[in-house]
């Protein structure tokens, strides 16, 4: 579209911010300048083998993020909590997730104009992660990180949102802050790894930027159709995959296969028009695109954990 404002491109969101004019307060936080923005980013060295950076802002100008493949750093995992508290009137709200991958696949991250975006990221080295690991399976897997490219997500979690909120809510002047996000930093490691080990078997495949790419495209366009399900043959061909490369890649990227996947964002966005836009159960029902409404019934408790008509009184 010829009005359509192109978005500014960067490797490093943090020093493009501070190479127009972002400052540092007291407390070491980057303030995003008026003409950019507003919020902030704060580094936090934990120690050695631990650091932080929280995000908090809302840019004027759309931005588009592909990270560098420059420097490939194999002793160090990255965790990226995006999204924590997703803006629901913006349809990239369902894309609330936890992401590790490695730094030799160049992912392209969309900040968009006017959206509210919050991302707690923590690095932390691989030795460290395995020392925390119960058995050789788990410690094998973090191992093997460092001779292999590597993509992961999860949803993000209630419990994983409320011990966000205690970061982001965290009172500057406080004693011991370093201490305190340390402890925080571990809580959101421990939910999250609790939930990813829950996958059985763990798999990693090679995976290459082009395929992330093409799985990113796959789970977009379906959080934007909700009403239509995935199919597997079209899809595979418009990727250029065989099918079960297709189905292999998916269930390792993002834990799920496509299609209970499709049902997962389906219930959030149910659980979401039910909650803030206020519709009835049926007009939920037959918006997400089911005709038979003791399915759609049957489809929320499963993932949600209660009826609709229950869920929707409750909330």
């Amino acid at each position: 579209m010829k009005n359509e404002v192109q978005p500014i491109v960067t490797d490093d969101l943090l020093q493009y911010i501070i190479t127009n004019g972002g400052i540092s307060d007291a407390d070491g936080s980057v303030l995003i300048p008026d003409k950019l923005g507003s919020g902030y980013m704060k580094r936090i060295e934990l120690f050695s083998e631990m650091r932080m950076m929280l995000q908090e802002y809302t840019l004027t100008k759309p931005v588009k993020i592909i990270r560098s493949q420059l420097e490939v750093n194999r002793e160090l995992v990255v965790f990226s909590f995006r999204n924590i508290f997703p803006a629901s009137h913006h349809p990239d709200n369902l894309r609330s997730s936890v992401q590790i991958s490695s730094s030799d696949l160049a992912l392209e991250i969309d900040v968009f104009p006017h959206v509210h975006s919050s991302n707690i990221i923590i690095g932390v080295t691989v030795d460290y992660l395995s020392s925390w690991m119960e058995n050789e399976v788990q410690r094998e897997f973090f191992s093997n990180l460092k001779h292999q490219s590597y993509f992961y997500e999860e949803f993000i979690s209630t419990k994983i949102r409320d011990i966000a909120q205690d970061v982001f809510l965290k009172d500057k002047k406080a004693p011991f802050n370093l201490l305190f996000f340390k402890i925080k930093a571990e809580e959101l490691l421990y939910e999250f790894l609790k939930s990813f080990f829950r996958r059985i078997p763990i798999t990693n495949y090679i995976l290459n930027a082009t395929d992330a790419k093409s799985l990113f495209s796959i789970r977009n366009g379906m959080a934007l159709c909700l009403d239509q399900p995935p199919q597997l043959t079209l899809l595979a061909k418009q990727h250029h995959m065989s099918v079960s490369k297709l189905v292999k890649l998916f269930r390792q990227v993002f834990g799920d296969s496509i299609y209970n996947y499709f049902q997962t964002l389906r219930m959030q966005e149910a659980a979401r028009l039910l909650r803030e836009e206020q519709l009835s159960v049926s007009e939920a029902g037959y918006q997400l695109g089911f005709s038979n409404l003791s399915h759609f019934s049957r489809i929320f408790e499963k993932h949600i954990g209660m009826k609709p008509k229950k869920y929707s009184l409750s909330s």
